[in-house]
């Protein structure tokens, strides 16, 4: 029996963001700092860095993408990891909101050849600044890609699984059979915490309703130890792993 599973790239594949490690390529990591300083406010859509903020490529040669993806750090087993889930007849594809390119030739060092995200127009080995097709997969959008993958695939949910570490990963994990929020974001946290507590105060809504979304928190930065949970198949309850190395929700 085979499996997809969907990756998320920054802070699971990867600790970095590539979109700030494209602007360190570029040499315009400040300016790119101030333009996604808004996000992390949570002030500035990420629609709008999308289709807006990415003006500081403009001018800028093709293959700077490739020099990035080359340049990322691994998350800690990586490669490891993918290796053992393509062995147990897992297909790994890496959903991003930041460009494709940058995926495709990350994955090609870990192991990974299907990747899916933003791509960014180029007119004679140039970017232009702005994204290619204007469809862009951001927060929503990345839920809506799953689904429609899987129908155009013909797969049943049930042979899936979603890894992320950040809200805008909450709706990939909707379409899925498993998810996996790995090394959460300061904002997973938060809402772990929000609901735990609620939940005993006697409030359970919060609870439930993140229960619904998130299947396992593993808060370690080491991505083979989602390993017990999905080898030899996909499963929340797994025996293999020590109740100290996991947060079941």
């Amino acid at each position: 029996m085979s499996y997809v599973i969907f990756f998320d790239m920054d802070g699971v594949l990867t600790p970095q963001a590539q979109a700030l490690e494209l602007a360190r390529t570029i040499g315009k990591k400040d300016k790119a700092m101030k333009v996604f300083a808004g996000q992390l406010k949570k002030q500035v859509g990420l629609e709008w860095i999308l289709s807006k903020g990415a003006t500081f490529l403009t001018g800028q040669p093709e293959n700077v993408l490739r020099k990035t993806a080359q340049r990322m750090q691994m998350t800690k087993s990586v490669r490891e990891t993918i290796t053992q889930l393509k062995d147990a007849s897992y297909r790994p594809v890496i959903v991003t909101n930041g460009f494709t390119e940058i995926a495709a030739a990350f994955g090609e060092r870990i192991g990974i050849t299907e990747a899916y995200g933003n791509s960014p127009e180029v007119v004679d080995g140039k970017l232009t600044g702005e994204i290619s097709d204007g469809k862009l997969l951001t927060l929503k959008s990345k839920g809506d890609f799953v689904r429609n993958y899987l129908k155009d695939h013909g797969i049943s949910r049930d042979h899936t699984v979603a890894v992320g570490n950040d809200e805008n990963d909450l709706f990939m994990f909707k379409e899925v059979g498993l998810s996996i929020a790995f090394n959460p974001s300061k904002s997973i946290k938060q809402s772990i915490t929000s609901s735990f507590s609620k939940a005993m105060d006697g409030q359970r809504k919060e609870f439930i309703e993140f229960t619904r979304v998130v299947d396992i928190v593993i808060l370690n930065d080491d991505l083979s130890k989602i390993i017990p949970f999905l080898v030899p198949k996909p499963d929340k309850f797994s025996s293999q792993v020590n109740i100290d190395e996991k947060t079941i929700v």
